[in-house]
């Protein structure tokens, strides 16, 4: 059952909104009838992404077309957080690391990809290959449970 808003407590309610606002996640501001509204800044929208992320699953088709997807990235290394997060949603979302910033996936999953690049705003630093032969693939094939 959800709770209403009669249901939650002031004090707990207050205490979770400023705990919000310490930690420089959103901005406030004043409204000119003395209501305060927050809004995320873009620190708190990575990190809300974050976790949104955290849900995405590419789904698996019964029969694979035998076509590799590569995403290949450069994120430069004064956003090396960003990059790291994007990595971590490789890995997360169970892609191939072949190389570095280098990731091999089997089934179609460009929606995905493309919501996550969008949304940590890295699309100039990632590419998205279809291809039909990676050499020495077989460990990629192993990884995915193929041989």
């Amino acid at each position: 059952m959800h709770a209403t808003w009669k249901d939650i407590d002031k004090q707990a309610a207050d205490r979770a909104i400023q705990a919000l606002y310490e930690s420089t996640l959103v901005d406030a501001s004043e409204n000119s009838d003395g209501t305060i509204t927050l809004t995320l800044n873009e620190d708190g929208k990575k990190r809300a992404l974050t976790y949104r992320h955290k849900s995405i699953r590419v789904p698996k088709p019964t029969k694979w077309d035998k076509k590799w997807r590569l995403i290949l990235f450069d994120v430069p290394e004064d956003e090396r957080e960003v990059r790291n997060a994007f990595r971590d949603h490789l890995d997360y979302m169970g892609f191939c690391c072949i190389q570095k910033s280098a990731w091999a996936y089997p089934f179609h999953c460009k929606n995905e990809i493309d919501f996550i690049v969008e949304s940590l705003d890295i699309r100039k630093y990632v590419r998205y290959l279809l291809v039909e032969h990676i050499d020495n693939e077989e460990h990629i094939k192993r990884f995915f449970g193929f041989e």
